[in-house]
């Protein structure tokens, strides 16, 4: 859930949006590694350019959250910006603990696709050439292709990713 809270900013929940939120369907690996690997490059958008992401300290972190029952947490600096740094990159990719996203950074991008090279002692990684490679091939359009996606929605939970885009001018498509 916070990975659908984190891709629609300034949403408002209400208790009958409730069931929606937990009827959502689940990312594949796929989806949930594409989703962490185009964050990566927003954030470190140069070639060649290395990166941290600190994510050992999620069980801790996690821990902590799960065995403190009160409404609100002491106010601890560390804390805080452990939370901001290492749950961040977990809604990002939509991982549901520390195994998941190490699994799709280490086995997944890093192992299987060759996406990512680093070392996973020190949590420094970089983008590969391979890596690049799959973003522009993502980026470049199969003009051959005869299907098309066109998605709709019309619960009012949705209306913030709505307001504001040019959704008006679809009226004019042709199928």
């Amino acid at each position: 859930m916070s990975g659908f809270i984190r891709q629609n900013p300034g949403i408002f929940i209400q208790n009958e949006d409730v069931e929606f939120l937990a009827s959502l369907r689940t990312p594949t690996v796929a989806e949930k590694a594409l989703k962490l690997l185009l964050q990566i490059v927003r954030e470190y958008p140069s070639p060649g350019e290395g990166f941290t992401i600190n994510y050992w300290s999620l069980q801790s972190l996690l821990k902590a959250i799960d065995e403190d029952k009160r409404e609100e947490f002491a106010s601890d600096l560390n804390f805080t910006k452990g939370c901001q740094s290492a749950l961040y990159w977990l809604a990002v990719s939509w991982a549901k603990d520390f195994w998941e996203f190490e699994f799709l950074m280490c086995e997944y991008l890093m192992g299987r696709k060759g996406i990512l090279e680093g070392w996973k002692v020190s949590g420094w990684y970089v983008v590969t050439a391979q890596g690049w490679d799959h973003l522009d091939s993502l980026r470049t359009a199969d003009s051959s292709s005869e299907t098309g996606f066109v998605a709709m929605w019309f619960q009012p939970i949705r209306a913030p990713c709505v307001a504001g885009s040019h959704w008006p001018g679809h009226w004019g498509c042709r199928v």
